[in-house]
Formats: C-alpha cells, structure tokens, sequence
C-alpha cells in the first residue's frame, strides 16, 4: 500500500497555485529585457537566469511537501488563472523569437538595425535557444489537458522548436510504457546522462511515427494516409521553418538549430531525472504494472515547482495521469531529490557527480520498496542483481 500525506497549508504552496506558470513567460521576454537594459553583457541575462539566479532562489526559497485539502483543491481547478498563465507563453516566446532573429538579422523590422559584437551575438543565440525552449514543461501540462484548444497551444509552443511531436509520444508511448525498457525516456542505473540523451531524442521521434502507425492500423489505414498527424506536423514544421528563413535570411540556421537542440536537450534531461534506474514489474500474463508513484522521482522545490510547471511531483503525476498540474500531490513512497531539479539538472551534466547524489538514493528506494532495478551491464551492486532489469 502507497503512503499517503495529509493534507495541509503552505505559503510556498501558494506560490505555486497563485502565480501558476507565468514566471515561463517571464523567461522568454528576457532577451528582450536584455536588450532594454542596454545589450551588451546584458544580451547574455536570460542565460544568467535561467543558469545561476533560479536555482539561488530555489534553494533559498526551499522545499514544498504541503498538498492541498479538497476545498482547496476545487478552488484551484475553478480558476481560470491556471489555464490562462499557460496561454500566454505562447505569444511571449512567438515575440521574443521575432525580436531575436530581428536584431541579429538586422532586418528592421522590430528595431533598428544595428552592429554587434561577437558575444552579444553568441549571448542572443543562447538567451534565444533558452527562451523559446523553456516552455517545454509547460507545453507538457497543456498536451495533456483535455481541451483541443490547450493542447492545440501545447503543440504550437514544441513547433516553434520543430518538435510538435511531443504530445503523440508522451501520451501515448511515454505514459504507457514509463519505466520499462520499451521506454525510451526512461534511463537505466549506472547510465550517463551522455549515453542517454541520442537513445532518448532518436526514440521519441521513432516512437511517435509508431504510434501514428499503429493508430491508423486499427482503422485499417497505411502509415502515409492523410489521418497520420505526424506527416502534418512535419509540414507544418517545414512551413514554418521556410517562412523564417524568407523574412530573416542565413541567421535563421544557427538560430533554430539552436533552440532545435535546446528544448530536447532539455526535455532529455528531465526524463533523465524523473524515471533514472526504476523499472515495473511484470504480471503472469505479461503485462506491466500499473504505474505507481514508486515508478518516478519526486522533488517538492517551489521554484523548481513554478518554473517546471509542477513536473518535479512526477510520481503523482504518472499515478493520476489526468490530475492538473496545480493539485499534483506529494508521495512518501516515491524517491525523492535532495534539491530541486532546477539544481540537479546540473548534476546530470557532470556524470560522476550525479551518480555519487543519486545511486545511494535510488538502492535505498529499492530496499524499501518493491520497485525493480533497471539497470545497465555491470553497474549494480550484486545484492540488487537477481530480480533487475538489465540490459
């Protein structure tokens, strides 16, 4: 039986369910307010942010463990401040990333076209990439909304990075095979988050023609029909990648292959946290467990709470699929994060770092749970070995 937490009141709760996502759309303005501040060092603020100032104030602000009562709860799903704080990412980052590409492009078209220097263009290109990229967590809760509209703003807000895909591959192959070896998001015990970020981007893109496939199967329709959302989404990808280049010209390439590979590297890295060295079991009839919240990582940070869209109470939210990101509850039973994932993000960069915080975590969890090893060849200490998944 899972451990529940009671329910209660927390100022920095409220941080969280007052403010909702609206610190993500702070983030894609950021080039912009760097450029108002004078540009320059400046050009590099967003970067400064998201890489340093966050993860100061998480750490300061603190940890979060509170849920909220009922009341509560129905007070929070009645606002529609939540939804709204969501929508308006869009048309921030679908600015900032016109702004950007203005001001390098020096097409005139926002501001006045002007000279920069070296690394006021290097810091725009990143500050840009970061940006238009940050919204992937939020992007996340609307594509699993049930209205057409969130998810339709979900979508526009990956297609603006080419990766659209998303909702087809977290819904229906992530979400479904989540902590098992078919799951491409899930990474393995003793696995660098470098030997997972290429099986975990190429996967998402093969998983999410799969889904298509098989979808149209059913129907009794080949992969290439014109009910495949994946064709369209490339289209669409493609449309919009050709409009940018006719109105910015060359600049448009280093650009978008920039915010290209920042929202995946930074989606790679959140999966690399939320599933790491955690597997399901496997009923008599072959089929997988229902996923519980053993089967994911927990951190409870408010910061780390208001900027990844609450994603850091990821146990709960694979428990309760559907749950809205303002109500995902605190679990006992999951492994839980030293510090917010803000930080350990970081941590996943540097590979023996991470593994001296994490590995003494995660084999505590299976001592203490019924959660099984998932593991690469070699990697588990000989006690965890006999019943793990490895591979």
């Amino acid at each position: 039986m899972e451990a529940t937490v009671s329910s209660s009141h927390s100022s920095r709760r409220k941080l969280v369910t007052k403010i909702g996502l609206l610190p993500m759309s702070v983030l894609a303005l950021m080039p912009i307010a760097g450029y108002l501040l004078g540009g320059g060092i400046f050009h590099w603020f967003t970067l400064f942010w998201a890489g340093f100032g966050l993860q100061v104030l998480d750490l300061i602000i603190g940890d979060e463990t509170s849920n909220p009562t009922e009341a509560e709860e129905a007070r929070y799903l009645a606002n529609i401040w939540y939804r709204v704080s969501c929508w308006i990412y869009l048309p921030a980052q679908v600015f900032s990333l016109f702004f950007t590409y203005d001001l390098l492009a020096g097409t005139g078209y926002l501001v006045p076209a002007q000279s920069l220097l070296t690394h006021e263009v290097i810091g725009l290109i990143i500050s840009n990439a970061v940006a238009v990229g940050i919204g992937g967590t939020l992007s996340h809760e609307l594509c699993h909304r049930e209205s057409r509209f969130d998810r339709a703003i979900g979508v526009m807000v990956f297609g603006v990075c080419g990766m659209a895909n998303f909702m087809i591959y977290h819904n229906f192959a992530h979400h479904k095979d989540v902590a098992t070896r078919e799951d491409s998001g899930t990474a393995r015990f003793g696995e660098t988050f470098y030997q997972f970020v290429v099986r975990n981007i190429w996967g998402k893109w093969l998983a999410s023609w799969r889904v298509e496939k098989e979808k149209l199967a059913q129907r009794g329709q080949g992969p290439f029909s014109m009910g495949n959302a994946m064709i369209w989404f490339t289209l669409t990808e493609v449309v919009w990648i050709g409009s940018l280049f006719a109105l910015f010209g060359w600049i448009v390439l280093p650009l978008f292959i920039a915010q290209y590979g920042a929202v995946r590297v930074l989606l790679s890295v959140g999966d690399y946290l939320e599933h790491y060295g955690l597997s399901r079991r496997k009923a008599a009839n072959g089929e997988y467990e229902r996923p519980r919240t053993i089967h994911a990582w927990d951190d409870g940070y408010a910061v780390s709470s208001v900027v990844l869209g609450v994603v850091n109470r990821h146990s709960d939210h694979h428990a309760n699929e559907g749950r809205p990101f303002q109500i995902l509850r605190y679990s006992a039973d999951a492994p839980r994060y030293p510090v917010g994932n803000l930080v350990m993000l970081f941590a996943a960069f540097i590979p023996q770092l991470w593994f001296k915080i994490v590995n003494p975590i995660v084999l505590k969890h299976y001592d203490n749970s019924d959660v099984l090893p998932h593991a690469m060849p070699g990697k588990l200490p000989a006690e965890y070995q006999q019943n793990a998944v490895i591979w």
